[in-house]
């Protein structure tokens, strides 16, 4: 009976033993398929990130191009004479292929337009020949055009730094709604009718801005506050178009230019040209690339950038371009 005891304990000790074992190796086996788990997961949130950046990178790339074809359609339109045809179908839209690399055998690799990768480009074109320039203009005639108090227009002069000179105390206004607002200069909602007689960027480089504008495209109310006259004087401009020299101006005026608001003596060939078309423009590019699959896009990714043109002798020059935050305006 001890006998048969002892081997009873013994077998019972035994396979208690391999239990043991056994749920430690199913627990080690566990923890590591939690680690393979978490390792994979890790590596797929790497390969994401990756190829996010990757979309980022290539569409900010698309954006270059999208310049280059409104570069094309505006210059085009503008030797053609159907410049307003151009601005009045904007935003352009554009589509471009994108490519990626296909392996095709015996070790050779070639590039070939993805059918899931979209890239969609829009284009806005504006016309900012006849505009007031913010960061150049007296505050006379800052004065008249935002219908602002003299106190508010020599503070907005004030606070600009001085021409293609570095300022701690002084910046140029990017965006004409920077006036506007609790930090802004004017107390006040801002008007976006305001854009159709001012600009920041239709002369030149933004960081040394020239002063700029076509009085053969300046609106009424622009040529108002530029030359300190009423709307029967500036109408009377208008008819008269095209002025082709400063002295044509004072003829049309029939006043003497000591009471404009800016000095006739400054109405160089570049800050006043006396041209009958519009020769300076604004391009605004917004980039989409997106990822396609059963009709539906998913990890879309934007890039956007604007640029400053001026036809000078009847040739396009990219006189400032940028990159800017594109939440503004993609929708």
């Amino acid at each position: 009976m001890k006998t048969m005891f002892k081997k009873i304990q013994k077998s019972f000790y035994t396979s208690n033993k391999k239990g043991v074992a056994l749920m430690i190796a199913i627990s080690l086996l566990g923890v590591f398929a939690l680690l393979g788990m978490y390792y994979v997961r890790d590596a797929e949130t790497e390969l994401r990130k990756t190829s996010l950046l990757l979309d980022e990178m290539r569409v900010r790339e698309y954006t270059k191009t999208g310049i280059s074809s409104a570069l094309v359609e505006l210059e085009k339109a503008w030797r053609t004479d159907t410049v307003q045809e151009l601005l009045d179908k904007c935003p352009l839209e554009f589509s471009y292929p994108y490519y990626k690399q296909e392996y095709k055998g015996n070790g050779g690799f070639s590039l070939e337009p993805s059918d899931t990768i979209n890239i969609n480009v829009k284009v806005m074109i504006t016309d900012e020949s006849g505009k007031i320039n913010l960061n150049c203009s007296p505050a006379s005639v800052l004065q008249k055009i935002l219908n602002t108090s003299g106190e508010v227009a020599r503070r907005i002069v004030s606070n600009l730094p001085n021409s293609g000179i570095a300022s701690s105390s002084g910046r140029w206004f990017y965006l004409v709604e920077e006036l506007y607002g609790t930090n802004g200069i004017i107390q006040g909602e801002y008007n976006e009718q305001i854009t159709n007689f001012v600009s920041t960027w239709n002369a030149g480089n933004p960081n040394n801005p020239i002063s700029y504008l076509n009085i053969n495209k300046a609106p009424v109310e622009v040529l108002m506050a530029l030359f300190n006259i009423n709307s029967d004087d500036a109408q009377k401009i208008v008819s008269a178009r095209p002025i082709k020299s400063p002295n044509d101006l004072i003829t049309v005026l029939e006043k003497p230019p000591t009471g404009y608001n800016v000095k006739i003596d400054d109405m160089s060939s570049w800050q006043f040209p006396f041209v009958e078309k519009s020769n300076s423009f604004k391009i605004v590019v917004v980039a989409e690339l997106s990822r396609v699959a059963l009709g539906k896009k998913y990890n879309r990714v934007f890039a956007s950038k604007e640029a400053g043109v001026v036809f000078v002798e009847g040739n396009p020059m990219l006189v400032w371009n940028r990159s800017i935050p594109v939440e503004k305006i993609k929708n």
